[in-house]
């Protein structure tokens, strides 16, 4: 899969995301809403299901319930990002060689209430690090992010990692597409495995495309969205912030 950087760009889609999302928020997405009628229809489902089978009634109880606590996790997540300051358009990155160094990383939350954290010391050799954890046996994910502007080409995001008691997500959640564990990646896109349990300082690569728009020639550039990544039942990753860099793989590291 490659990024196409045609018509608007991808900050300025987001900035017209965020618009429409706000305005959508308190008609259509108010989770209070959205909670009643779910509760309605399980009402009104849950008898017929008990009354062929307890246990089966039992766990469309528990199923109804968690999908509805699920929905009012992501309607704060949708508050908490409508409530930070706009982002600032992507900076292009400045590489040296064929390498460049990535900076302006925030916190998002994707499902329940990870904990987030950025210290000047937590880092491989005592360097810089960012932390996502897991608190407890639940589900979880949560990442770093920063949009960055690149020419068209093949690159290679880059850095070292380290995980503590991270545990995939449970039964019932799709981990088709995206697979439990902690990971680089780029946003739209995820990574055929990611690391799990205990482990140490470990360099992780994740390759991407950028193309040109159809009719921009090589000299378009693409806006690409940096990914950090912990999804999991429980446990925490860091992220040694100094090594995260982006890699430009085509160009002769001569040039």
């Amino acid at each position: 899969m490659s990024i196409a950087c045609s018509g608007l760009t991808q900050w300025q889609w987001g900035k017209l995301y965020r618009e429409r999302l706000a305005a959508l928020r308190g008609k259509l997405l108010d989770p209070d809403t959205v909670a009643r009628r779910l509760e309605k229809l399980a009402t009104k489902i849950n008898p017929v299901i008990t009354k062929i089978d307890a246990e089966q009634g039992k766990a469309h109880r528990e199923a109804a319930a968690g999908f509805i606590k699920r929905i009012r996790e992501r309607s704060e997540s949708i508050r908490e990002q409508l409530d930070r300051p706009e982002p600032e358009p992507p900076k292009a990155l400045a590489f040296e060689g064929r390498t460049a160094r990535t900076f302006g990383w925030e916190s998002r939350t994707t499902l329940g209430q990870p904990r987030f954290a950025r210290s000047n010391s937590g880092g491989h050799e005592g360097g810089g690090a960012l932390r996502i954890s897991a608190p407890g046996k639940d589900q979880w994910c949560g990442s770093f992010r920063t949009s960055v502007i690149l020419p068209p080409g093949r690159y290679r995001f880059g850095g070292l990692m380290k995980t503590k008691g991270v545990e995939p997500l449970g039964e019932g959640v799709d981990q088709t597409h995206a697979p439990s564990g902690g990971a680089l990646r780029i946003s739209g896109r995820q990574p055929s495995w990611k690391l799990l349990g205990d482990q140490e300082w470990t360099w992780v690569e994740f390759d991407f495309e950028v193309k040109p728009a159809e009719g921009e020639g090589d000299s378009a550039v693409g806006h690409t969205e940096l990914v950090c990544e912990l999804r999991a039942s429980r446990g925490t990753v860091w992220f040694d912030e100094g090594s995260l860099e982006v890699i430009r793989v085509d160009v002769d590291a001569k040039e």
